[in-house]
């Protein structure tokens, strides 16, 4: 599981560029992370899609 005190989220997540703007693991760890803590869950991608629009995510 990611660390928010010792991992760098950059070395570990990526986020797709278009729609649905889905979180990808970059290491074992990114994919664990995402699946335990359902980061891609419909409601966690809607969410994300209008951040990214308001400019205050990615």
């Amino acid at each position: 599981m990611y660390n928010t005190r010792t991992d760098v989220w950059e070395d570990h997540f990526a986020v797709q560029a278009t729609p649905p703007f889905q979180l990808e693991g970059k290491t074992s760890i990114g994919p664990a992370t995402v699946e335990r803590l359902e980061r891609n869950a419909p409601l966690q991608l809607r969410a994300r899609a209008l951040w990214i629009v308001l400019g205050i995510f990615g």
